[in-house]
């Protein structure tokens, strides 16, 4: 399956581990509870390390941001993809993609899923992100196009839909 994410390289990158951690503790506390410090702590790493990845605190939101728009892109599309090559009837079809939508009856969901909005709504109000953001999104509607295409081929969707409709639904969630 592609990847809305640019590709990267196989060795230890403290870049990544500090992104990581960063978008860790953004999840579970917030935005404005992210500090230097604690990333630091949390990777092993000095402050002379993080600032040789970003140029300040804010360098590092913005990374963090940006690449959990990328995993967050990549599970979508993963959902659908697999659902599209591997179901065999309609409704297996239907069951599989639901994974790729939140079941509001699950608050760990719910809760994820305000989490994930919150991360979108700050990036987009960053200019730097904002453009990334708009690329991100068309990319993600161009291959979820595809994706239903195919599940249209396969019988999966209502004779008449248009699959670039349907796609543009799911990026936008509305």
């Amino acid at each position: 399956m592609a990847s809305l994410r640019p590709e990267r390289t196989g060795r230890r990158d403290s870049r990544n581990e500090l992104i990581n951690a960063a978008i860790e503790i953004i999840q579970d506390q917030g935005i404005d509870a992210l500090r230097i410090e604690d990333v630091c702590e949390s990777v092993g790493v000095s402050k002379g390390s993080l600032y040789w990845h970003f140029s300040d605190r804010e360098g590092l939101v913005r990374e963090a941001l940006l690449e959990q728009l990328y995993r967050l892109g990549d599970e979508q599309l993963t959902a659908f993809a697999t659902a599209v090559d591997t179901a065999t009837t309609r409704d297996e079809y239907l069951i599989q993609i639901a994974g790729a939508f939140v079941d509001p009856f699950d608050a760990t969901q719910v809760e994820a899923r305000w989490r994930r909005l919150e991360m979108i709504a700050t990036a987009r109000r960053d200019p730097k992100l904002s453009g990334i953001m708009e690329e991100i999104q068309k990319r993600h509607h161009r291959y979820l196009t595809d994706l239903m295409e195919k599940a249209a081929s396969r019988g999966f969707l209502r004779e008449g839909l248009d699959p670039s409709s349907i796609a543009a639904r799911i990026v936008t969630g509305k």
